[in-house]
């Protein structure tokens, strides 16, 4: 770490990144959920509750799950795990600009 006339200077390792994220986005692709991973997402819907009720909020959590996944999605319902429900798309060159 260098020193500035006496003084430590803490320099970030990543300097102007911008504001940081305030959600972390959770993709579900999956079609053989089994009970663990069941109990798993209840742990999630958990962690979602906790950071709700820390104020100031500083991080949410949110789920998508593609909208075919019709298993995926009336197990999330069932549980009520609140979910955003996304169209699947064919990956292309231009989709990633």
């Amino acid at each position: 770490m260098p020193t500035f006339r006496g003084r430590c200077r803490f320099v970030p390792q990543i300097e102007s990144t911008g504001r940081p994220k305030k959600c972390m986005d959770i993709l579900l692709w999956g079609a053989n959920w089994k009970s663990q991973s069941q109990r798993d997402f209840d742990d999630l819907e958990v962690l979602r509750e906790f950071l709700r009720s820390i104020r100031p909020s500083f991080c949410g959590i949110r789920v998508y799950v593609p909208a075919n996944h019709a298993d995926t999605i009336a197990m999330l319902k069932g549980m009520g795990i609140l979910f955003v429900p996304i169209d699947v798309r064919e990956a292309s060159l231009y989709s990633a600009r």
